[in-house]
């Protein structure tokens, strides 16, 4: 699998995850809605794609 590959995967999962999970984006704490994708959040929290997908922490 060649990076490009295992970055489409990561996003994926991140989006996948993200319907159940909230993200932590600049300090806030967002809840991920149906629609949603990474790239408009972060244009929304005024950051980057790849900030977020380093702070997605996971809430039980």
């Amino acid at each position: 699998m060649n990076k490009k590959q295992m970055m489409k995967h990561i996003i994926g999962l991140s989006l996948l995850a993200g319907l159940f999970l909230p993200i932590v984006a600049n300090a806030d704490s967002y809840t991920v809605k149906s629609g949603d994708t990474l790239s408009a959040i972060a244009k929304e929290k005024n950051t980057t794609v790849d900030a977020i997908a380093k702070k997605i922490r996971l809430v039980t």
